[in-house]
C-alpha cells in the first residue's frame, strides 16, 4: 500500500486516459475471484533482490520481470518476507501484515498450495566460486581474506607462500555458516554437492558427462548448450553441433528439422547458428522454408544465397531427388545471359582485331556471328514475355501451365501462353491438349 492508503495503480503517473485507467483497474479481476483463484507469479531478475510478486497485466510484460523497488532504484528495500520452507522471498507490504504476523513463521502461498518450488540445475565449481568466492572451497588460515590459489601454477603458489607450514595453513572445504547460492538463490543440497566434490578431489579425478545427442563421454568444459535458449539445459559436443546445424549446405535441399534445437525444438540463438550453421544464418528468405515446410520443399541456391522453392510436397511422390550445387531458375537464366554477353564481348573484340588487321573476309564472318549472338540474346530476353489478347498487357509466365488468366482488373482474359490466343475457360485445356502436344485430349472432350 502506498501513500495515503492508495495502491500502486492509483499512485501511477503514466496512465494517460480514463479508458486506460479503467482497463488497468479491472484487469484480471471479476466477482468470481476468490482466495483460491490462480494468479501469475514472477520473480525480480536482479540477483540481489529476487523477490516474487503477482502480475495482473501479463500481456504487457515484454521484458524480464523487475520489481517496483528495483525499477525505480528505491533507497528503501522491497518489503519482502522469506518463506521458511522454500526460502523464496515474497513481497508482503507491512500495511497488509496482521498484528500477530511473525517473519520466522511465514509460509508463502505457493507452499501453502502444495506447489513444487525447487528445481534442478547443473553447475560447476567455477560458477559457484564466481558467485560465492573461493572461501567455501579453500582457505588460507594465515591470511583468510586472500584467495591462496589463482590461475598461477601450484609451484608458483607454494613458492610465494613458502613451504614451511604450508599444509597446516591451507584448509580444503572449510566450515561455512550459510548455504551456497546460484543466481542469488540458496542451493538446498549444498552439503551433498560439496561431499560429491570432496570425493572427486580425494580420488584425484574429474567426472565426465555424456553428450545429450551422441551419448559419448566428454569433459564438462567440452560440451556446449544445444541451442543457447533459456530453459534448455541440454549440452552436446562440438561435433554434434556442427553435424546438426551444419547439415544444411549451399546448393542442397534445406532440412527444416535441423533448423531448430533437437531437444526443445525452438530456433537456436543467432550466435549458435552463426558459429555452427555453415553460413545458414545468412540465407535470404530462410523463414519461408519454415512457413511453407508442409507444402513445399526448399533448396539453398548456391548463387543468390536464397532459400527457393524446389518441388511441391506430395505424399505419393516419395523422396525428392538429391541435388548438389543447385541454382534457382532465375540464377540459371542470369548466368546464361552473362555467358552470352561474355561471348558477345569476345566476338566484338575479335571483330575489332579483324578490322585492325584489315581482314575483310574475317571481318564479315565475325560480324555475322556477332549479329547472330545478339539476335539470340534478344530473343532469349523477349521469348518469355507475351501480350495479353484482351488488354495488350505484357505478361511473363514464371511457373505453372500454359493457361494464363490476366490479373489486370477489368480484363481477366483466359488465353493460351503458347500461341497467345484467347479461349473460353472451359475450352482452353482441350485446345492445349490438341494444339500443343498434351496427352489427355479425349478426356477433355468426354468431360464436356
Amino acid at each position: 500500500m502506498g501513500r495515503g492508503g492508495k495502491c500502486g495503480i492509483c499512485l501511477a503517473t503514466d496512465i494517460e486516459s480514463t479508458e486506460e485507467y479503467e482497463r488497468v483497474i479491472n484487469l484480471q479481476v471479476s466477482k468470481e475471484t476468490t482466495a483460491a483463484s490462480h494468479a501469475t507469479w514472477v520473480e525480480c531478475h536482479v540477483p540481489s533482490c529476487r523477490t516474487q510478486y503477482v502480475v495482473y497485466d501479463i500481456g504487457s510484460l515484454n521484458v524480464r520481470a523487475k520489481c517496483h523497488y528495483c525499477r525505480s532504484r528505491s533507497k528503501e528495500p522491497a518489503p519482502m518476507v522469506e518463506c521458511k520452507q522454500c526460502l523464496n522471498r515474497i513481497i508482503y507490504p507491512v500495511a497488509h501484515r496482521p498484528p500477530s504476523f511473525l517473519t520466522s513463521e511465514f509460509v508463502c502461498p505457493p507452499c501453502t498450495m502444495g506447489h513444487e518450488l525447487t528445481t534442478e540445475l547443473e553447475t560447476t565449481a567455477r560458477k559457484l566460486a564466481a558467485e560465492n568466492t573461493m572461501s567455501w572451497l579453500v582457505c588460507d588460515v594465515g591470511n583468510p581474506d586472500k584467495v591462496p590459489f589463482t590461475n598461477r601454477s601450484p609451484f608458483h603458489t607454494i613458492s610465494t607462500m613458502g613451504t614451511k607450514g604450508f599444509m597446516d595453513r591451507i584448509k580444503l572445504f572449510p566450515p561455512r555458516n550459510s548455504a551456497l547460492t546460484q543466481r542469488g538463490k540458496p542451493i538446498r543440497n549444498t552439503d551433498t554437492l560439496i561431499t560429491t566434490l570432496q570425493d572427486l578431489v580425494a580420488g584425484r579425478k574429474t567426472e565426465k558427462v555424456y553428450c545429450s545427442l551422441c551419448f559419448s563421454t566428454f569433459w564438462p568444459a567440452s560440451l556446449n548448450p544445444a541451442c543457447g535458449r533459456r530453459g534448455c539445459l541440454q549440452r552436446i559436443c562440438t561435433g554434434c553441433l556442427r553435424g546438426w546445424y551444419g547439415s544444411n549446405t549451399s546448393g542442397c535441399i534445406i532440412n527444416t528439422a535441423a533448423l531448430a534445437c533437437p531437444f526443445c525444438r525452438r530456433l537456436p540463438t543467432p550466435r549458435t547458428l552463426a558459429k555452427y550453421g555453415m553460413g545458414l544464418h545468412a540465407v535470404r528468405d530462410l523463414h519461408r522454408a519454415l512457413v511453407d515446410k508442409g507444402t513445399w520443399i526448399y533448396a539453398w541456391c548456391s548463387e543468390c544465397f536464397t532459400a527457393k522453392e524446389l518441388v511441391e510436397r506430395s505424399c505419393a511422390r516419395g523422396m525428392p531427388p538429391e541435388v548438389t550445387d543447385w541454382k534457382c531458375p532465375r540464377c540459371i537464366e542470369r548466368l546464361e545471359v552473362e555467358r552470352l554477353e561474355a561471348e558477345r564481348r569476345a566476338i566484338q573484340q575479335a571483330l575489332d582485331d579483324a578490322r585492325a588487321a584489315e581482314d575483310l573476309e574475317r571481318q564479315q564472318d565475325v560480324e555475322g556471328r556477332r549479329r547472330a549472338v545478339e539476335e539470340t540474346l534478344e530473343a532469349s530476353r523477349l521469348a518469355a514475355i507475351k501480350r495479353c489478347p484482351g488488354c495488350d498487357t505484357m505478361c511473363e509466365r514464371v511457373a505453372g501451365c500454359g493457361h494464363i488468366t490476366c490479373p489486370i482488373p477489368g480484363c481477366h482474359t483466359d488465353w493460351c501462353y503458347f500461341c497467345g490466343k484467347e479461349f473460353p475457360q472451359g475450352a482452353i485445356y482441350k485446345h492445349m491438349s490438341y494444339a500443343h502436344g498434351g496427352m489427355y485430349g479425349d478426356d477433355w472432350v468426354n468431360s464436356e
